[in-house]
């Protein structure tokens, strides 16, 4: 049987650098780490972005919990795992069996 696969917008470009690279030294594995924007969560991620934005700019002192993660009982939300302003949260979809995100 033959393999076909439909990989994201990252791992079609990481295969075009790849290719020559696996070809001459058989890679084994590799290891991406994407960044993707909060509107791939559609409208209410957007929302939930402008909201928490303004409730930070509103309230300064909520910056120290964002950080730390301890604002999410004062920044509500729902789109996302953890509060999104001025974050950066390192998981996108569900954590599968093995470590890896579904993503």
């Amino acid at each position: 049987t033959k393999l076909v696969a439909t990989p994201n917008c990252t791992t079609a470009v990481a295969i075009m650098a790849l290719a020559p690279i696996h070809q001459k030294y058989k890679l084994k594995r590799v290891v991406v780490s994407s960044y993707q924007a909060t509107s791939g969560a559609g409208v209410a991620g957007m929302n939930e972005l402008i909201q928490q934005t303004k409730q930070v700019l509103d309230d300064p002192s909520l910056t120290a919990d964002v950080q730390s993660g301890k604002s999410q009982a004062k920044l509500e939300g729902k789109a996302f795992a953890h509060p999104i302003a001025f974050n950066v949260i390192p998981q996108i979809d569900k954590i599968m069996e093995n470590g890896y995100t579904k993503e």
